[in-house]
């Protein structure tokens, strides 16, 4: 299991230790669970100080590379940068010593330790699914599927497909489109 630490090598007089590590294939896969983004072509560090204060073990750091995910637009690989930092304090299971009881949106997120080690698996995950782009772009000039035919409209085949983009419907009065665009709202 990765991102697994032991508690007592960490120095208890406040000296930070540093962590630098590449986020597993494995736990990308897990991130990319249910979507179609590609876990092989992702690429994301951690980079991390872990200080120990009583009980507790305080992780600030950042997640810095980058997704590849479906473009919202054609479908074909975007790459979107990620660079997100973060805080976490992790407090012993049971223990009433947790630091940032504050519960303002600027405190640092709360998780619970066994008293001989933290996992940051779960909390790296979440931070990396919660990050992740509802409509990323391959470039900001994409146009898309061709509505009609679903050509890639910014490859040469897909521009010469020869369908007006400027209203789908009109080229396309059958159907559920027509009763669409023919319905009258009651009053």
């Amino acid at each position: 299991m990765e991102f697994r630490f032991k508690i007592k090598e960490i120095p208890y007089d406040g000296t930070p230790t540093q962590v630098h590590q590449a986020v597993s294939r494995e736990l990308l896969a897990a991130v990319f669970e249910g979507t179609e983004g590609n876990a092989t072509n992702t690429v994301v560090n951690l980079d991390m100080q872990l200080m120990r204060e009583h009980d507790n073990v305080i992780a600030r750091g950042r997640l810095i590379g980058s997704f590849e995910v479906p473009c919202g637009r054609c479908v074909d690989p975007a790459t979107v940068p990620l660079h997100l930092t973060f805080d976490a304090v992790f407090s012993r299971e049971g223990s009433s010593d947790i630091l940032g009881e504050d519960e303002s949106v600027d405190s640092p997120d709360t998780y619970l330790h066994d008293g001989s080690t933290i996992s940051l698996e779960d909390p790296v995950r979440e931070m990396l699914i919660a990050e992740l782009p509802i409509a990323p772009l391959c470039s900001p000039g994409c146009l898309g599927l061709c509505s009609i035919c679903g050509a890639n409209r910014n490859t040469e085949e897909g521009q010469a497909c020869g369908h007006s983009q400027a209203d789908p419907l009109v080229e396309t009065k059958t159907g559920l489109a027509a009763a669409l665009a023919d319905a009258k709202l009651r009053s």
